[in-house]
């Protein structure tokens, strides 16, 4: 387990908001799981009880590793290895409920419920690096 100490010179990833900012972002993995699952229903060639259960199975690690892989990011000095397998972990979590509807439909989501997506994206990843920045140069 990582220490004050091993994470460089600040210590934003032990900071109240950073933890709030990881508790928000877990919730909205659940919510954006729920939303993917209500979409597949109308897909043909989707089984909605596979993707559920892939959704939700990968969800867990996606929930962990996108932080971690920010924490990595901001870290001082950087372990590249810690990065790389953290940025991955993130990574393929996310895109496995997406590679099930390609293989099992022959297409992708429908638009709208990658536009909802896109949009968590842009919200959650404009907020951790705004965040960040704000508590170095409050710090």
């Amino acid at each position: 387990m990582d220490t004050a100490s091993d994470m460089g010179s600040g210590t934003w990833q032990t900071s109240g908001w950073w933890r709030l900012v990881k508790a928000t972002f877990g919730t909205s993995v659940i919510i954006v799981t729920l939303v993917r699952a209500a979409a597949v229903f109308w897909l043909d060639g989707v089984n909605p009880w596979l993707f559920l259960a892939i959704d939700v199975v990968t969800a867990v690690p996606y929930a962990v590793a996108v932080p971690r892989t920010f924490e990595e990011i901001f870290r001082r000095p950087r372990r590249p290895f810690r990065l790389t397998g953290w940025f991955l972990t993130a990574l393929l979590s996310f895109a496995a409920p997406y590679l099930y509807v390609l293989l099992a439909a022959g297409r992708s989501m429908p638009s709208w419920v990658l536009t909802v997506i896109l949009g968590w994206v842009t919200v959650v990843l404009t907020g951790i690096i705004w965040s960040n920045i704000r508590s170095r140069r409050a710090g």
